[in-house]
């Protein structure tokens, strides 16, 4: 019996994604909540991925691994978001000029 070779996947689901990225199937929405990973296609009222978009979308951001790519969005993410909520340091004022 020879077994039929499987194809490379064209369309990730959720679940797929989701290991793509090392992550939970929650972290997945999340990400997509923050715009910090491509947008699905709907078919059929399901979320699919197109394996290639996900794939260049790493590429772009300079990884070879979707879960490089989300990663390294992730920390971007949370060190601009750190930088927004701490309050700005408040200049001195100079007294009398300069060097007074």
């Amino acid at each position: 019996m020879s077994r039929r070779q499987r194809g490379p996947e064209v369309l990730w689901n959720p679940d797929t994604m989701a290991r793509a990225l090392d992550v939970s199937p929650f972290r997945v929405l999340e990400l997509l909540k923050l715009e910090l990973i491509p947008m699905p296609t709907m078919i059929s009222d399901e979320c699919f991925w197109v394996a290639a978009e996900v794939r260049a979308w790493a590429q772009k951001l300079g990884t070879v691994d979707p879960a490089d790519a989300v990663a390294g969005c992730w920390a971007r993410w949370q060190h601009e978001t750190l930088e927004t909520l701490q309050p700005k340091p408040k200049e001195r004022a100079v007294r009398g000029g300069l060097g007074k």
